[in-house]
């Protein structure tokens, strides 16, 4: 499982931020709470490790060939 991390406001059109430091990244997030919005799932994708992923897995396929 990866790491999660939930947050539910209780009361609507309050705002307030979210800092997430890690060992690569910071992250500065701005929470809302809205009456009618519902955001129940939110992603983080990196484009050069999905790459270096990808070319793993060519490398591999590659080598049992």
């Amino acid at each position: 499982m990866s790491p999660a991390l939930s947050i539910k406001p209780f009361v609507p059109e309050l705002r307030t931020n979210l800092v997430i430091s890690t060992t690569k990244r910071i992250y500065n997030i701005v929470l809302e709470a809205k009456v009618n919005s519902y955001a129940p799932i939110i992603n983080f994708e990196y484009p050069k490790e999905i790459e270096i992923a990808k070319q793993r897995e060519r490398k591999l396929k590659a080598q049992e060939t």
